[in-house]
C-alpha cells in the first residue's frame, strides 16, 4: 500500500511541480510539507509493518515452541504414563515376593519350632535314658557287690563244708 501512495505522492509532486515556478514560495513550502509528511507517514507505516512483521514471527515462533512445548509435554506424560504402570507392576511384582518370603519364613519359624521340640524330647528321652544307666550301673554294681558277697560266702560255706568234711572223714 504505501508503495502505491508513495508512486502516486511522487507523480502528483511532479506534476505540482511543473505550475511552481518559484522554489520559496508558499504552495513549494506546502508542497514539501505535504510530501515530508507523507515520507514520515510511509516510514512510521514501515517501521509500523517491520514492528508487526517481528511480532507475528515472535507469535510465530512462539505457536512452534507452544507446539514443541506441547509435544514435548505429551511426550513426556506418555512416558510419566509409561513409568508409572512400570512401577505398579513392579510393586505388584514385589508385593508377591514380599509374600512369598512371608510364607518361607513362616514354614522357616514351623521347622525351627518343630526342630527345637524334637530336640527337647530327644534332650528329655537322653536324660532320661542317662538315668536309666546310672540306675541300671548301679543295680549292676549293687548285683556285683551282692555277687562278691555271696560269693565269698559260698567260699567260706565251701571252706567250712570242706573242713567239716575233712573233719568228719577224719573222725570216721
Amino acid at each position: 500500500m504505501s508503495r502505491i501512495s508513495a508512486s502516486c505522492l511522487d507523480r502528483c509532486l511532479r506534476r505540482a511541480s511543473k505550475f511552481v515556478n518559484d522554489p520559496g514560495s508558499v504552495v513549494q513550502r506546502t508542497i514539501d510539507h505535504v510530501a515530508e509528511a507523507f515520507i514520515a507517514s510511509i516510514h512510521s507505516d514501515v517501521v509500523m509493518k517491520a514492528e508487526l512483521d517481528r511480532r507475528e514471527i515472535l507469535a510465530a515462533r512462539e505457536k512452534e515452541n507452544s507446539s514443541a512445548a506441547l509435544e514435548a509435554a505429551t511426550t513426556m506424560k506418555g512416558e510419566l504414563l509409561k513409568a508409572r504402570s512400570e512401577v505398579e507392576i513392579l510393586k505388584a511384582e514385589v508385593e508377591a515376593k514380599v509374600l512369598l518370603l512371608k510364607k518361607e519364613e513362616e514354614k522357616h519359624k514351623a521347622h525351627l519350632r518343630a526342630a527345637h521340640a524334637i530336640t527337647k524330647r530327644l534332650e528329655k528321652e537322653k536324660f532320661q535314658l542317662l538315668k536309666e544307666k546310672d540306675d541300671l550301673a548301679q543295680v549292676l554294681e549293687d548285683k556285683d557287690t551282692s555277687i562278691w558277697r555271696l560269693t565269698t560266702e559260698l567260699k567260706e560255706v565251701k571252706e567250712r563244708l570242706t573242713n567239716g568234711a575233712l573233719l568228719e572223714e577224719a573222725f570216721r
